[in-house]
Order: C-alpha cells, then sequence, then structure tokens
C-alpha cells in the first residue's frame, strides 16, 4: 500500500492536518434522499485516520510502504506473527500408515520460524518426511542409524514448505530454503526403524515401552540413566519406574539439571519406597537434560531398580 500522493493532480497535505473535535459515533449510511437525509461524507479526519492506522500496522512489522506492491498488510502482520518465536499450531507428527518404519505425516499447521530465519512457516497441506531420502521431504545427510534421535523441522522459502529431518538442532537446509522450525523429534530403534508413537499436542507417546534400566546396583550414590527420549534437547520423559531391596529401601528421582538429593532429606523426600524384600512402582514425569538423562539414588546398596519409558512431553520451541 501508499500514502495518498498528488498524482493525477490531486491534492494532498504535506502533514496530517489537526482533527476536529470528536462528536456523536456512528456507522456509515446509505441516506435517503426521498426525504432529505444524505449519505455519509468521508471526512479527511476519518480517511487520515484510516491511513495513519494502516501505516503504523506496516511499520510495526518493518515493511516500508509501496505502490507496486498489494498484500503489504499482510506481509507485516505475518512478519509480526513471526516475531514470537513460540507460536506454534497443528504441525502434529504420525508414523506413516503405509510406511511407518521410514516415513512421519505432518499435519497442517504454522509455526514462526525459530531455528533458523524468521517469519511464519504455513502448511496448507499435510506434508511426508520420507527418510530414505535426502534433501526437502527427507533427511539432511546419509541415511537412518540405528539408535538415533532425528529432529523433525518444517522448513520454507517463497511459495513452499517441506519437512525435513536431522540429527542437529541447527541443520544445514536445502537450497534456497530460508526458514526452519522443530516441531518435534523420532527416534529409531536397533533396527533403524522410526519407533512407533502417537502424538497430542507436546505429548509424545511410545506404541511400545522401552525398558532402559534394569540393575541390582544402585545405591547411596546417584547414578545417571539414559532414557529413549530425544537427545538435543530438554523434555519430561514419561516413565515407569520399580524398585526392591533386602532391607526398607528407598529411591529418589531427580532431574540432573537439579543438585543432587538424598532420599528423605527432608523427610518425604522420596519417589519410592518399600520394606524390605517387597517391591514398589509408580509413574513419573521427570525432566531430563540435554543428553537424554535421569538422576537416581537409593538409601542403601544393592538397590534393584527398573526403568521402562513410554514416552515424554516436548514443547517444541514455544517456552524455550
Amino acid at each position: 500500500m501508499f500514502q495518498i500522493d498528488n498524482s493525477n493532480g490531486n491534492t494532498v497535505a504535506s502533514s496530517m492536518p489537526t482533527l476536529s473535535a470528536a462528536a456523536t459515533a456512528g456507522w456509515f449510511s446509505n441516506g435517503n434522499p426521498t426525504i432529505g437525509i444524505q449519505a455519509t461524507v468521508l471526512t479527511q479526519d476519518f480517511m487520515n485516520q484510516l491511513q495513519a492506522e494502516l501505516l503504523a500496522i506496516l511499520t510495526a512489522g518493518g515493511i516500508t510502504p509501496s505502490k507496486t506492491v498489494n498484500n503489504q498488510l499482510q506481509q507485516s502482520i505475518t512478519a509480526q506473527i513471526g516475531q514470537s518465536s513460540g507460536m506454534l499450531y497443528g504441525l502434529q507428527l504420525s508414523n506413516d500408515a503405509g510406511t511407518p518404519n521410514t516415513k512421519v505425516d505432518i499435519s497442517i499447521g504454522a509455526a514462526s520460524a525459530r531455528e533458523i530465519g524468521t517469519g511464519v512457516i504455513n502448511v496448507t497441506s499435510t506434508l511426508i518426511l520420507d527418510c530414505t531420502t535426502i534433501g526437502a521431504n527427507g533427511l539432511d545427510t546419509g541415511l537412518l542409524a540405528a539408535s538415533t534421535c532425528y529432529h523433525v523441522f518444517v522448513i520454507g522459502k517463497p511459495g513452499s514448505t517441506a519437512a525435513f529431518a536431522s540429527t542437529s538442532l541447527a541443520p544445514t537446509l536445502p537450497a534456497t530454503y530460508t526458514q526452519a522450525r522443530r516441531i518435534g523429534s523420532v527416534i529409531t530403534d536397533s533396527s533403524s526403524h522410526i519407533l512407533g508413537f502417537s502424538q497430542f499436542g507436546d505429548e509424545f507417546l511410545l506404541n511400545s515401552p522401552v525398558n532402559n534400566v534394569t540393575t541390582s546396583t544402585l545405591g547411596t550414590t546417584a547414578a545417571t540413566y539414559t532414557l529413549t527420549v530425544p537427545m538435543g534437547v530438554r523434555v519430561n520423559a514419561l516413565i515407569r519406574a520399580s524398585g526392591q531391596a533386602a532391607t526398607l529401601w528407598m529411591i529418589l528421582l531427580t532431574p540432573i539439571d537439579v543438585a543432587a538429593e538424598v532420599p528423605n532429606t527432608p523427610t518425604g523426600n522420596v519417589s519410592l519406597i518399600g520394606p524390605s524384600s517387597v517391591a514398589s512402582g509408580s509413574n513419573f514425569n521427570i525432566r531430563t537434560n540435554t543428553s537424554a538423562q535421569i538422576r537416581a539414588v537409593s538409601s542403601v546398596a544393592s538397590t534393584s531398580i527398573y526403568l521402562v519409558t513410554y514416552g515424554w512431553q516436548d514443547t517444541r520451541g514455544r517456552v524455550a
């Protein structure tokens, strides 16, 4: 858009005229000539204020008015939405129904570019990520590796969007693509197949829970355990934990990001507890570090512990 100018002999003011005092607010009317009621007159006050409001939208989006571009309001609004790097809706991931081991479907939606570029990436039709190929709608390089985390992105360029996956959080994009937003992560098994999962919002549930820890050597010195959740980002691991020991025992599960703690200090600071030779278990939601790890410690030596991962919660850049 462009301000009114003096082309074609138009008379224009070099600066915005002083506005007249506000009168009674109302609505436009066609009037009624048959009874002498005139139609609403578009005054300079109204048109100047309307023009100023529209120009303010362009300015807020960093857009310079142009007489040859007719979608600058849309460009500015899109740019301002994109300035909120947390914006994300839709873009849900799922194993492809026909080829679930190597393909991931991405639903329609939109997200602000975050990892690379600015603005909004609008996905108007389902994308299919084919991890047997390289480039747009495929991997950044190589083949699917075993027991590996792949970050899934939507990527954009003028007039086009695609899916993309990489082990890196800052991948090199295919040629001409300038925007990227991570919308989730998938993990492969020992056969290089993408694990089956179900996503609802920020929650990812594995179709088949994975046993990550089976040991009888947990003691009073804290141990670090790696779970089957995305690497490189912090997520909240969804786990089922159980334990047992020969004497009264207490297990404390904590994030690596906080200082090591002692079970039952202060009183009640425990995750699991049981009498001698009696097992106990429960479900937990514990934040991991970027190496997919959590911490466990027992009140006694030679404690058995079992950790089974059944999913994770990933904010995908909406809050951090």
